[in-house]
C-alpha cells in the first residue's frame, strides 16, 4: 500500500482527535459559567462516540483511497480493488486512557487448518482428520504438490489470453482435499485457533499492508490518547477546574475500540492489484481489531476466505445451471472429447467412462444430495465458478469437478471426474489450475506469517 493510500489513517486521527478537543473545551466552557449564569448548565459527562469511515481504491484512483459518503452505492459486479470499513467507539473514560501502541502484538485468528507453522517455503493444510497436504513453490508459476511439480507460466506469468490448461497429470486428489477442507471449515461456523504472527516480510503487499494498518492504529490510538501536548493541557486546565468544585476526577472521551474490515484483490503472485476489470483475482478479506488487555496492546488479524460457497442463494444458483440441458450437453461434449452425438459409441469415451450414458450424468447431477454437499469456489469474478460434485447414494464413490458460468451454461467445461473405480479422467483446458495456484500462495502468506509454540 502506497504512502499516500496510507493518509487516511492520520486524517480521521485528526477528526476524532477534534472532537475530543471540542468535549474538553465545551466542558471547560461550561465550568466557567457555572455560577456565573444559572441558565447556562455544567456539562462534567458526555455519551460515548462511535462512526464509521468507509474508504476505497479503484484504478482511475491510482493507488489512492478516497473517502466513501454512505449514499455511494455497492456495486457487484465492478467491485474496487480495495477497500476499507473503519469502525471507532469513543468512551468517557477516567484518567488517561489505555496504554499507547508502540509496539503491538499481532496475533492470527487462523483457521485450524493454517494454524500449524510449516516450514517457511512450504504451505501445510491439516484437515480435521489430520491429514496433512503440503504445497511447495519450486519457482514463480510453479507448485509442487504430492511429489509432482507443476509449472504453469514462465518468467512474464499468465498470458493475456489465457484461457485455461486441463488438469491432465495433476493429482486432483489433492485439489479435492483442499477444498473439502475450506469447505469443513465453513460448515462448521469458521472456528479459529489465535497464534502470535509476525508481518510477511515488508517486500510483499500484504506485509505493507499490515504494516501500514498497525502504523495507522498507532497514529489514532496516539491522537486520541493524549499525545498531544495541547489536549493534555486541557486535560490539565479542566482537572484544576474541577478540583476547584471539590472534584477529584475528570471524564474525557478515550479510544474504546477499533476495527477495520479490509477487503483486498490480489494476482496471481499475490501482488495487490490497481486494476478492478482484472477478472483473474484473488479476494482477500480480513477483520483487523485492536484491543488491549494485560500484556498490552493487541492487533487480532481475522482472514475470511469468502471465495468458498456451501449453501446460500448463489449456491443453489449455479447448482440450477448445471442441471440445465445446455450445461449437461456441455459436459458430456467433455466425456467424449467434444463428441456430442446422442448416439455416442461409448467405447470412443475415457477408460473409466465407458459404462457412463448422458441420462445416467443427468441423473447424476440431479441428486438432491449435491444440494447439501456441492462446493462452489469462485474461478473468475465474472460469476464464473468451479463446482465439487461429492458422491451420491446411487454413484458412489464418484466425483465431478466442472467449470460453470451462471449466465451462459452452454459454456460449461468437464474438469475432471472419478468413476467409481476411483480412477480420474480429465476434460479439456479449464480456470482450475489458475485458481488453486492463487488460492495457494494466498494462504500461504498467511500461514508463513505464523510464529511456532504457544499462542
Amino acid at each position: 500500500m502506497s504512502a499516500a493510500s496510507q493518509g487516511f489513517f492520520s486524517q480521521i486521527a485528526q477528526v476524532l482527535a477534534g472532537v475530543v478537543r471540542g468535549d474538553l473545551m465545551l466542558r471547560l466552557a461550561s465550568l466557567a459559567r457555572t455560577g456565573a449564569d444559572s441558565a447556562w448548565p455544567a456539562m462534567l459527562a458526555t455519551a460515548g462516540v462511535h462512526t464509521e469511515f468507509r474508504y476505497a481504491m479503484s484504478a482511475a484512483a491510482r493507488g489512492r483511497m478516497r473517502l466513501l459518503g454512505p449514499e455511494k452505492p455497492r456495486d457487484d459486479r465492478r467491485r474496487p480493488a480495495a477497500e476499507l470499513t473503519l469502525r471507532l467507539g469513543l468512551c468517557p473514560g477516567l484518567g488517561s486512557g489505555p496504554l499507547p501502541l508502540a509496539h503491538p502484538t499481532l496475533e492470527l485468528a487462523a483457521p485450524p487448518f493454517l494454524a500449524r507453522p510449516g516450514a517457511a517455503e512450504r504451505l501445510r493444510l491439516v484437515a480435521v482428520s489430520g491429514a496433512v497436504l503440503e504445497v511447495g513453490f519450486p519457482d514463480e508459476g510453479q507448485l509442487r504438490l504430492a511429489g509432482l511439480t507443476r509449472t504453469l507460466f514462465g518468467g512474464d506469468g499468465f498470458a493475456a489470453d489465457y484461457q485455461g490448461d486441463t488438469l491432465a497429470d495433476w493429482p486432483l486428489d489433492a485439489l479435492v482435499f483442499t477444498l473439502e477442507t475450506l469447505a469443513a471449515w465453513r460448515r462448521a461456523g469458521e472456528p479459529r485457533v489465535t497464534r502470535r504472527f509476525r508481518l510477511p516480510p515488508l517486500h510483499t503487499d500484504l506485509g505493507r499492508v499490515l504494516a501500514g494498518m498497525a502504523q495507522g492504529y498507532g497514529e489514532i490510538a496516539g491522537l486520541l490518547d493524549g499525545a498531544s501536548p495541547d489536549l493534555e493541557r486541557k486535560v490539565a486546565d479542566l482537572r484544576t477546574s474541577l478540583a476547584g468544585l471539590g472534584l477529584d476526577a475528570v471524564e474525557r472521551l478515550a479510544l474504546d475500540s477499533l476495527e477495520a474490515d479490509v477487503r483486498l484483490m490480489q494476482g496471481d503472485s499475490g501482488e495487490l492489484l490497481d486494476d478492478e476489470s482484472e477478472l483473474n483475482r484473488q479476494r482477500v478479506d480480513m477483520l483487523a481489531r485492536l484491543f488491549w488487555d494485560e500484556r498490552g496492546p493487541r492487533i487480532s488479524l481475522a482472514p475470511r476466505l469468502s471465495d468458498i460457497s456451501v449453501d446460500g442463494d448463489q449456491h443453489a444458483a449455479f447448482l440450477k445451471t448445471l442441471r440445465e440441458k445446455a450445461a449437461i450437453d456441455a459436459l458430456w461434449a467433455g466425456f467424449s472429447r467434444g463428441h456430442d452425438s446422442e448416439n455416442l459409441d461409448f467405447n470412443g469415451l475415457p477408460e473409466p467412462l465407458r459404462d457412463w450414458s448422458k441420462a445416467r450424468l443427468k441423473s447424476y447431477l440431479s441428486d438432491p444430495a449435491h444440494d447439501q454437499e456441492a462446493i462452489i469456489a469462485r474461478l473468475r469474478h465474472d460469476d464464473t465458478d468451479l463446482i465439487l460434485m461429492r458422491e451420491s447414494p446411487a454413484e458412489p464413490g464418484v466425483r465431478l469437478l466442472a467449470q460453470v458460468t451462471l449466465a451462459a451454461p452452454k459454456t460449461t467445461r468437464l474438469a475432471a471426474i472419478r468413476s467409481r473405480s476411483g480412477t480420474w479422467a480429465t476434460g479439456g483446458e479449464n480456470l482450475v489450475p489458475r485458481y488453486f495456484y492463487r488460492l495457494f500462495r494466498t494462504l500461504h502468506a498467511w500461514q508463513s506469517g505464523l510464529e511456532a509454540g504457544a499462542p
